[in-house]
């Protein structure tokens, strides 16, 4: 995950390896782990 210079917070999909840290950081809990996928999903858009 990381925010751009206007904000946005993203995860990127093929840097992620699924490690969930993101989520445990996240103060909102955003970020979802999509087991078939493998990665981190839903994030996009926090302030």
């Amino acid at each position: 995950m990381h925010k751009r210079e206007d904000g946005f917070v993203v995860v990127d999909e093929d840097v992620c390896i699924g490690c969930r840290y993101c989520h445990m950081a996240c103060p909102y809990g955003a970020p979802q782990y999509n087991a078939a996928k493998g990665h981190m999903t839903k994030c996009d858009g926090c302030p």
